[in-house]
């Protein structure tokens, strides 16, 4: 259970809005102009770090191909 909150609160964070309080922002202040900066760098931060992890993910895949085929001739 405690798991599941963990996993909500981290994708919650994941989408979080600049302006998420229904508050009213002066968009032309120098604060929220660099809250938008910040929020990009993350973003796109957060997508070369997923590309990465796929690409990973596909590599290993590719070795554990022919060691698994190997392995089910093994055990033949």
């Amino acid at each position: 259970m405690a798991t599941q909150e963990e996993k909500q609160k981290d994708a919650h964070k994941k989408k979080e809005k600049l302006v998420g309080d229904g508050l009213p922002r002066l968009l032309t202040s120098d604060e929220f102009h660099d809250q938008v900066v910040e929020h990009e760098k993350v973003a796109v931060e957060e997508v070369k770090v997923w590309k990465e992890q796929c690409k990973q993910r596909d590599e290993q895949t590719e070795v554990m191909g022919p060691w698994k085929k190997a392995e089910a001739a093994q055990l033949e």
